[in-house]
């Protein structure tokens, strides 16, 4: 037989067997490229809850701080999360379903240490704080920053929520908003910072105004890159 009638022969018969070979190949191929394949690192995470943003103020926030800088997206990743919105307990009954999605989205973010800085309302932050789940921001900022912060940090007392878990345990009624984090220290025994108040950075950068609630940016205990935070709290005040 010629190699020509050879090639007409495997092309009749066996052709439907080729295609599925190569499909298999293809298929191999890209499973290989998915595990083995370069992959970015996410250098800085961001968690936006209750707070206005849209799809053009995350991509203008995230180019402007990848550029300033100097992230190699190359190589590195940005990921700033928007679609979150959290109602504290004042949903209403048709929301509570939604509204209770979202707290577990953020608890778990937050624990799993997949959020390096939480941008939110005050409701928000309070629950992060009291959940000890803020992280004290003297240290994190360090002393310049910190202090040119003045008049604009959040703190919580410390010995209040100490005494509000210790009656919690032992049965006795207590009324959680007694200890709800305020800018006035003056009641505050043991006072931790726990937010900044940047709605004023938050307005100017992102073009936003006209919100009436508070913008407040808490760094969570278990985040994996706390100087990218501090980075970008530098970016939004510039």
């Amino acid at each position: 037989m010629k190699p020509k009638d050879v090639v007409s022969y495997l092309w009749e018969y066996f052709r439907l067997y080729l295609f599925l070979f190569l499909l298999v190949v293809v298929f191999l191929v890209l499973i290989l490229q998915a595990f083995f394949g370069e992959k970015k690192e996410t250098v800085f995470s961001a968690l936006f809850v209750s707070v206005p943003a849209d799809e053009q103020m995350r991509e203008k926030l995230e180019k402007g701080f990848v550029e300033d800088v100097g992230i190699d997206t190359k190589t590195s990743d940005c990921f700033f999360d928007i679609g979150t919105a959290w109602n504290g307990t004042s949903a209403g009954e048709n929301d509570q379903e939604a509204n209770m999605a979202n707290l577990q989205k953020i608890v778990v973010t937050v624990a799993a240490g997949d959020c390096d800085l939480a941008i939110c309302d005050l409701s928000s932050a309070d629950y992060l704080a009291k959940g000890e789940a803020a992280g004290a921001l003297e240290k994190t900022l360090g002393t310049e920053l910190f202090q040119a912060y003045e008049g604009a940090v959040f703190y919580l007392d410390r010995e209040k929520l100490s005494e509000y878990e210790r009656k919690k345990q032992s049965g006795e009624e207590v009324d959680r908003s007694e200890i709800q984090i305020s800018k006035d220290t003056s009641g505050m025994k043991d006072p931790m910072a726990v937010g900044l108040d940047i709605k004023a950075d938050y307005e100017r950068k992102t073009g936003i105004s006209g919100w009436e609630g508070e913008v407040i940016a808490c760094i969570p205990v278990t985040a994996r890159h706390k100087e990218m935070a501090v980075s970008f709290l530098k970016y939004l005040a510039q």
